[in-house]
């Protein structure tokens, strides 16, 4: 079980599978953070929480691989979604390499809200100008 609870070290979710969405995409389907949305390609459909972020570009789904236990025990069996079983068993010519980014997929609503499980403590962090975490001084 310890390794479903370390975090990713971008997003900090934990013990689930994820979809990142840019924050214009999301708010164009009509989704937030921790809004359940289905995503379906040709190989089937994967139902996940919406993670926003700014750094996946617009009309991109992004959707990290390592969960989707089918099998096992109390911490494993029926654990996120194996998401390289719903990728298009498409190569790249030459070298017959997975083509990652050539499936697919449409994103839709699901209509349900879950918090995300993360380690986050602001829920919008930003790191820019307007509103900086840490702010610098000279001495």
């Amino acid at each position: 079980p310890w390794l479903q609870a370390t975090p990713d070290p971008l997003t900090t979710v934990t013990w689930s599978t994820w979809v990142e969405l840019n924050p214009q995409t999301a708010d164009r389907l009509g989704v937030g953070r921790h809004d359940f949305v289905n995503v379906e390609t040709p190989e089937g459909t994967v139902r996940a929480r919406v993670y926003d972020a700014p750094v996946v570009p617009p009309n991109v789904v992004a959707i990290p691989i390592g969960q989707g236990h089918e099998f096992g025990r109390r911490w494993t069996e029926d654990r996120g979604a194996n998401v390289l079983q719903k990728l298009s068993p498409q190569a790249v010519a030459g070298s017959g390499a997975l083509a990652w980014g050539a499936t697919r997929a449409r994103v839709r609503p699901a209509n349900e809200f879950k918090l995300l499980p993360t380690l986050e403590v602001i829920e919008s962090p930003r790191n820019d100008g307007e509103d900086p975490p840490v702010k610098i001084t000279r001495g």
